[in-house]
């Protein structure tokens, strides 16, 4: 499923109304909180891949969300804190936000 937000970059710079997929049905209240169900109005430069969490959940399902929040900030450490406090997720891992060579 689609969700957008407000994408702070890991550089800092702020990228609006961008275009994120989570698809769980276990996302995080602050998720849920601070982006809003459908297609943004835009996306993030192709130079850049968003930060994102994978979880297992106990019944062996897989899911990819990627987050808006920048590492450090209030919602970052929210987020995985209500990932990390939900029983029904066994395992997570975060991948970071990764910038292509050259560019910024």
């Amino acid at each position: 499923m689609l969700w957008r937000s407000n994408y702070t970059s890991d550089s800092g710079k702020t990228f609006y109304y961008v275009s994120l997929y989570a698809g769980s049905d276990w996302l995080p209240e602050i998720y849920q909180a601070l982006a809003t169900k459908g297609k943004g109005f835009c996306d993030l430069p192709a130079s850049i891949n968003p930060r994102y969490a994978l979880i297992t959940t106990e019944d062996g399902n897989t899911a990819k969300i990627e987050y808006p929040f920048a590492p450090g900030t209030a919602e970052w450490f929210l987020f995985w804190q209500q990932i990390e406090g939900n029983p029904l997720i066994i395992t997570s891992k975060g991948i970071g936000e990764t910038v292509k060579r050259g560019t910024q």
